[in-house]
């Protein structure tokens, strides 16, 4: 369980650590997503990586997560060709959830953490998601940066991708960032992300970069369309999943994102 980090809510007057699932890439050996296999144990749970063909480097090389996407690739809009490595939602509430499933009471916080600060040229940059049904329209909760700025994506199906809820000069964040995370519960979603600090082990760390509802009407406010259908995100479905992944669309080399950790907390 190389990487591990699963912390029982303390008694007393500190605040008790929420994270259920977690991996430290300094914990685990090389490995070439290409040369050795898709799959890798990661925690205790297995992932999976796809669309490797897709990057010149897919890789747990030097204690980190490294990803190159090739140009013309995407998860937004009718494209799901971005290399990604994934884990079935199932597994990872087998693994680690208080009571061994998906929660509708409960918060769910999926985080990475870059090795530093990262600034991707031109199009493209790292996702950060949750999804039920990719394929599907608004059944994946996809953070994404697109260069030095952000958009939330129902990655994989026909439609629109979302900028900034706010003007990002009045998050902290408006540049380089450290960290994306997506947050879902209780019928809400947000995406959060940070300039410098790592927020490792706090389940809603960093400052916000959007929210929404999930449900009818068809829209909400600022034009995110809600989740639909019923159950509306369903998290105990088949192929639900959690995912970091990188795109690129352009002529201009977007570099390698290092991803140094990646954790789950379950909240409530």
């Amino acid at each position: 369980m190389s990487g591990f980090l699963n912390i029982a809510p303390s008694a007393g007057g500190g605040a008790a650590s929420t994270v259920i699932w977690s991996v430290d890439f300094s914990s685990v050996a090389d490995h070439d997503f290409d040369a050795d296999g898709t799959t890798l144990s990661l925690g205790g749970v297995t992932f999976t990586a796809k669309d490797v063909a897709n990057s010149s480097q897919f890789e747990v090389d030097g204690g980190l997560l490294k990803i190159n996407p090739n140009s013309s690739i995407g998860h937004a809009g009718g494209y799901d060709n971005a290399p990604e490595l994934s884990a079935s939602w199932a597994d990872l509430m087998t693994y680690g959830a208080a009571s061994g499933s998906f929660d509708a009471a409960k918060t769910y916080v999926w985080r990475c953490i870059f090795n530093t600060s990262i600034t991707p040229v031109g199009t493209g940059g790292p996702i950060c998601g949750i999804a039920t049904a990719v394929a599907t329209a608004n059944k994946d909760l996809s953070f994404q940066a697109n260069g030095p700025g952000w958009r939330f994506n129902k990655g994989g199906s026909t439609g629109s991708s979302y900028l900034d809820i706010y003007n990002r000069t009045s998050t902290g964040v408006t540049g380089a960032f450290r960290t994306l995370a997506v947050v879902y519960g209780q019928g809400t979603f947000s995406a959060l992300s940070s300039d410098t600090a790592t927020h490792a082990g706090e389940a809603f760390g960093g400052v916000p970069i959007w929210a929404g509802y999930i449900g009818p009407p068809a829209t909400n406010s600022v034009g995110y369309t809600y989740l639909s259908g019923s159950p509306y995100f369903d998290l105990t479905a088949v192929g639900a999943k959690a995912y970091v992944g990188a795109w690129h669309w352009g002529s201009s080399s977007m570099g390698v994102i290092e991803i140094a950790s990646i954790e789950l907390h379950e909240v409530g």
